[in-house]
């Protein structure tokens, strides 16, 4: 870590110079705290460590420094969902992407040699010489998919009367094409109108009423509602 200290203090005097800025007392400990910090954060928890670090700076300044050295290259800046933004101290030799959850906010970090060979590969035949660049995959994370899923059942198990809305459909291309011609896409409002030992079962989809093989209804994956 101190070998790499040197290599970013040069680069960044050279930055503040051309940008005609200072490097005050302040701004220096924020960033020589950033430069050695691993993984994620937000500014909220970087004060925070700021302060039991004995900072003794404005808020204005930290805000102010981490804009700075988001322009300059030095921090990435990983957007969540809604204010849940973080950022990530750049380090050359260690460049890496996100996966975001926009459930829970976890950031995932992951390198991919293909992907990044593709985006260098894209960047020689535009004759563009890239000098730092981000990719953050918005989604839903393992734990969160499993917690979703937890409340999600098939038509068939559904109570009488009890309304529902559908989630996806599942089976063979032929069933699920049948079933979205009947009108169970996602969203559609669904509920069990009475159920028969023997022959299809009575079902309201939308504003209609249908009769439907229960084995169909397997198919049809709903929540509660």
């Amino acid at each position: 870590m101190n070998s790499q200290k040197p290599l970013y203090e040069k680069r960044l005097n050279a930055y503040l110079r051309e940008q005609k800025g200072r490097m005050t007392e302040p701004r220096q400990q924020i960033i020589r705290m950033l430069a050695t910090r691993d993984g994620h954060f937000s500014i909220e928890t970087f004060l925070l460590e700021l302060k039991q670090a004995g900072f003794r700076g404005s808020r204005a300044t930290v805000y102010s420094s981490i804009k700075m050295l988001v322009e300059a290259g030095f921090l990435q800046r990983i957007p969540g969902i809604g204010r849940n933004v973080q950022y990530e101290w750049v380090r050359e030799a260690e460049h890496h992407d996100h996966l975001v959850c926009t459930t829970c906010g976890q950031t995932i970090t992951f390198l991919n040699e293909k992907l990044e060979s593709i985006q260098q590969h894209i960047c020689d035949q535009h004759g563009f010489k890239a000098t730092q660049h981000s990719l953050t995959i918005y989604g839903q994370c393992n734990s969160c998919q499993q917690t979703a899923d937890a409340y999600i059942i098939s038509l068939r198990d559904a109570s009488e009367h009890k309304p529902c809305t559908v989630v996806r459909l599942e089976g063979s291309i032929a069933n699920r094409n049948r079933l979205r011609h009947l009108g169970f896409v996602r969203g559609a409002d669904v509920e069990i109108i009475k159920q028969q030992r023997h022959g299809p079962w009575v079902v309201r989809l939308q504003q209609a009423q249908l009769a439907i093989d229960p084995k169909l209804l397997e198919l049809i994956k709903v929540e509660v509602t």
